[in-house]
């Protein structure tokens, strides 16, 4: 995982992952978010039904894409994580 944003209304993920078995592995990902947030009081929709993947094919996409999460700090206010920032504790 390179950088993820959670705001109010979206969550982006920028992240390693075989393109067969990503809308997969994303669903997996919801879902335990989803266990998560109830078990911390959460009630109600949490996702919408599918999540849309978009494969990165070069670098130069790569480095928009994670700027493009990055600025969702400053222009919605949502939670951002890069690798840059660390281990999570």
């Amino acid at each position: 995982v390179l950088a993820v944003c959670v705001s109010a209304t979206h969550v982006h993920v920028q992240a390693q992952l075989p393109y067969i078995d990503a809308r997969r592995w994303v669903g997996v990902a919801k879902k335990h978010a989803w266990f998560e947030a109830r078990d911390r009081g959460w009630v109600g929709r949490l996702w919408a039904d599918r999540s849309k993947v978009t494969p990165i094919l070069d670098r130069a996409y790569q480095e928009r894409v994670f700027w493009y999460i990055r600025r969702h700090r400053r222009k919605e206010g949502a939670w951002v994580w890069t690798f840059r920032d660390g281990v999570l504790p």
